[in-house]
């Protein structure tokens, strides 16, 4: 789509056009989320005779301006903007929603200011019927656009100035409608039968309009003459005064039975088929209440459908989106129609609230109750169809969650954290008036809050629980062999004893497996043998994705086990796992396992301590555990290496054969404490002025040590262990502890003490004390 701009302007473009659908999208991709089974969601090829017209015309404001406004009435400030007057169509024969003859392509400048500097434009007739209206600009713009329009009725009559505000609704990414060409836009406005529009800035057009590439929509389509009927009974209410509610009711609500609500089929309002295969979240969290913003005036049910196929248009046609972004919509009467397809029986992904659509269903009031009270009959609906959902999987209407914001809005900073309420107002997620003060109102601001209200309706009236999906895990994606990569994990379904695995490589299914095998450790947890699944299988070199699905037994939602992403070699690389480093006195040890597929040997392994190779072993050692896995036989290995006092960092590296990249199995801080001597002064003896002290000492940092002897308090000398004590070597396995030292001594009583030199340094250790007499 393409705008021109003029010279020194900034550009707007006027488009007008109807419900219309590219091509097919193809059906069978994997449901987001949990599923491997798309939403069965025909897609339908456009019919020929009657195919979408857009047609664009180039808004500018223009360079030299005047200064009073054309004929009608002045421009409101943006807190003055109110509701349009509605014009009620006349009711007509059922067609699709055609295109308005807007088709010459000249540009239409906003080139009136008034004293504020706010632009308008000068009329724009059609001479096609439009109902709807709306505004649309690049989906990566940095801001959006402020801008307000009236419409002239098919009385002549010209409605009030009303905002076009930004509707805050985009596609969660990586969903179809993420991945087709998008724009973010307005909500659709009804204004009833219209022929004319003319558009303004709310605020100084430089301020209002600082973003290129905006398109007017203006979308026209006919009513049907004939009264349709709500799937499973009558739900078609006639025009009238319907009961306004003012005000929250105090009482208990009684639990109704929880039956399915009486609905108007796609089929029955007249729906395009969507331009792709629909998303479907695996469960349903919560629901996101909104109102459509269009007009009120609707009399008839026909005029009602009118305004849902028009905004479907607008939201397939303009924004891009695969189908109407609303998962249900509830008019004035109370009236239920199915949005989006699929969504009565699946947690089907709308669009609706940026960030808040997968998992949560999205039901739309058909009209504006930021200006009139809601009636009764449709708070009442609203809430029954947001219980009948939610209690299929199991959520509590009155609940609160924790969500972590991961999607750009217009309200919450990504990576921040919020509570919500499971059922919410749209402008709990972003920055927007939807869905009206008279539904729930902003803080201080006038208005009923009916929120309470809707959850307490949906908590009494529960939907019967669907069958729930299995749970699991995928644990393990390793190339085993060249070409082969092992998926293996767990899974369990309380309907079955065992269930089937789906396995899918890059999107595509690759094989199909069962659990059976033995898991002891989710038999501990879970009570539930057999739960285990191993399966190989063939995959071509490169980066490829593995996911695991658990297939629901007997029917329902498939749970998604888990992904990885591995990287198929046509070299492959050791696997193995560093199990344990541990420091014993003086030395490190280092235990695990590790093996190559590239060779059924033995392959080295190198321990490296404070970033230098400190020994190489090889695998050898027997691993029954690891044997019992993948079938790979002495793949154990252990370190023991010599290292001094202190802190150390010891790595091991499982070395690639024949070649090829290493690997890192792990590394592990350990510290060695310095160990202090032990040891004893077994005797002392004189004999001709000579005085002789014998024992034996250890120290775990070192093979010998000194020994220092000292004569009543003074020291005499010292010695060093190493004299053979097979007693010591016996008990404590240090061959050489023995100590012996002789030393000559003055005539009298002489108190002989002996002290372990701690190694290398530390506190000494006190041996023993004798007196002796020479």
């Amino acid at each position: 789509m393409g705008c021109r701009k003029a010279a020194g302007s900034v550009a707007v473009c006027a488009v007008v056009v109807i419900a219309g659908c590219g091509g097919p999208a193809p059906l069978g991709a994997v449901e987001r989320g949990g599923s491997a089974r798309a939403l069965s969601v025909a897609v339908a090829d456009p019919d020929p005779s009657d195919p979408p017209t857009i047609t664009e015309i180039p808004v500018v404001v223009g360079d030299e301006v005047t200064a009073a406004l054309d004929a009608g009435p002045a421009l409101p400030a943006a807190d003055e903007l109110d509701a349009q007057v509605e014009v009620v169509p006349d009711v007509l024969a059922a067609t699709p929603p055609t295109v308005s003859a807007l088709a010459d392509g000249t540009p239409m400048e906003l080139d009136t200011l008034d004293a504020e500097d706010r632009a308008a434009g000068p009329t724009v007739e059609s001479d096609t019927t439009f109902q709807t209206v709306a505004v649309t600009w690049p989906s990566d713009a940095q801001v959006a656009p402020e801008l307000q329009a009236r419409v002239r009725g098919q009385d002549g009559e010209w409605s009030r100035w009303f905002p076009l505000e930004d509707d805050g609704a985009a596609p969660d990414p990586g969903s179809p409608d993420a991945l087709r060409e998008t724009r973010a836009g307005t909500d659709a406005i009804h204004v009833g039968d219209a022929s004319a529009v003319q558009v303004a800035t709310v605020g100084p057009a430089d301020e209002s309009l600082s973003v290129d590439g905006v398109s007017l929509t203006l979308i026209g389509s006919q009513a049907p003459t004939a009264g349709l009927h709500a799937s499973a009974q009558s739900a078609v209410h006639r025009p009238g005064g319907p009961s306004v509610v003012s005000d929250i009711a105090s009482g208990p609500i009684v639990r109704q039975a929880a039956a399915r609500p009486a609905f108007v089929t796609r089929a029955q309002w007249g729906a395009a088929a969507p331009t792709c295969a629909l998303d479907s979240a695996p469960a349903l969290r919560g629901a996101v209440v909104h109102h459509t913003a269009g007009g009120n005036s609707y009399s008839t049910q026909a005029q009602a459908m009118q305004q849902i196929r028009n905004d479907q248009a607008y939201h397939m046609g303009t924004r891009g989106w695969c189908d109407l972004g609303y998962n249900f919509v509830v008019d004035k009467w109370g009236t239920l129609y199915e949005g989006r397809a699929g969504s009565m029986d699946s947690a089907v992904v709308g669009v609706h609230a940026s960030g808040f659509n997968t998992g949560f269903v999205g039901v739309s009031f058909l009209g504006n109750y930021d200006t009139v009270g809601l009636p009764a009959a449709a708070l009442e609906t609203a809430g029954r169809v947001i219980g009948w959902r939610l209690g299929a999987y199991g959520v509590n209407p009155n609940g609160t969650g924790t969500f972590t914001i991961s999607v750009a809005g217009t309200k919450l900073p990504i990576g921040s954290q919020v509570s919500l309420p499971l059922v919410m107002g749209h402008k709990d997620v972003s920055s927007t008036a939807c869905p009206g003060r008279y539904v729930y109102p902003s803080a201080g601001q006038a208005g009923t809050n009916l929120m309470p209200s809707i959850r307490a309706i949906a908590a009494a009236n529960l939907g019967p629980a669907l069958n729930p999906p299995p749970v699991g895990a995928l644990d393990v994606v390793t190339q085993v062999a060249h070409g082969s990569v092992i998926v293996a994990g767990w899974a369990f379904d309380d309907d079955a004893a065992t269930i089937p695995i789906h396995v899918y490589v890059d999107g595509a299914i690759a094989v199909g497996t069962t659990t059976g095998r033995e898991r002891p450790d989710i038999t501990a947890i879970f009570g539930k043998p057999g739960a285990g699944y191993s399966v190989t299988i063939p995959v071509s070199d490169g980066t490829r994705e593995v996911c695991a699905y658990a297939i629901n037994v007997p029917a329902g939602a498939n749970a998604l086990l888990g992904c990885k992403t591995v990287a198929v070699l046509s070299n492959l690389q050791p696997t193995g796992v560093l199990d344990a480093v541990t420091a014993a006195q003086g030395s490190i040890s280092a235990v695990g396992w590790a093996f190559d597929e590239d060779t059924q040997e033995s392959i080295p392994l190198h321990l490296y301590v404070d970033g230098k190779i400190a020994a190489g072993v090889t695998t050898g050692g027997a691993r029954p555990d690891v044997e019992a896995a993948t079938g790979r036989a002495g793949a154990g290995f252990s370190f023991d290496v010599a290292a001094s006092i202190g802190t150390h960092n010891a790595c091991v590296y499982a070395i690639n054969v024949p070649a090829g990249l290493n690997v890192l199995l792990g590394c592990r801080t350990v510290t060695l404490a310095n160990a202090q001597p032990f040891g004893f002064l077994d005797v002392v003896s004189a004999s001709g002025g000579t005085i002789t002290a014998a024992g034996w000492a250890i120290d775990h940092d070192a093979a010998s040590i000194p020994v220092h002897v000292y004569v009543d308090g003074a020291i005499v000398g010292q010695v060093t262990t190493g004299a053979a004590r097979p007693d010591v070597e016996a008990a404590f396995g240090r061959a050489d502890a023995g100590y012996t030292m002789s030393f000559r001594a003055a005539p009298g009583a002489r108190q002989v003490c002996v002290y372990a030199i701690n190694v290398p340094t530390g506190l000494n250790t006190h041996l023993g004390c004798m007196s002796v007499r020479v």
